[in-house]
């Protein structure tokens, strides 16, 4: 995300990106999703205390998935690098789920 900050005097500055976690109630298994707006790859880390299979979706405005996969996540922490640059600009969500839940996250695809 990044945060857009208007003065009284009206200039405008924005802060620098940041990464979103999605966390459990425990804190142990997260979902770091970014960089977000993104132009061509996203970035995410998953942090799991075992190892699990999950399903990744790309989900676009109309709600139709765009791109799906089958996760096998490590125990600890994985990496998944997306090639999304054949994708149109616009809002999307990203679906992780498996077995114990579902995580979403609200993504903008840049010019």
């Amino acid at each position: 995300f990044r945060l857009k900050q208007t003065d009284y005097d009206q200039s405008i500055a924005y802060s620098d990106l940041k990464a979103i976690e999605f966390m459990d109630s425990n804190d142990s298994n997260f979902m770091e999703v970014f960089p977000n707006p993104f132009s061509t790859e996203l970035n995410m880390n998953f942090n799991t205390n075992w190892a699990q299979k999950a399903t990744l979706q790309l989900i676009d405005s109309s709600g139709k998935t765009i791109y799906g996969e089958k996760l096998d996540l490590a125990n600890g922490r994985s990496r998944k690098v997306l090639d999304l640059s054949n994708i149109k600009a616009g809002v999307y969500a990203l679906r992780l789920s498996n077995d114990s839940g579902v995580l979403y996250s609200k993504l903008i695809k840049a010019e």
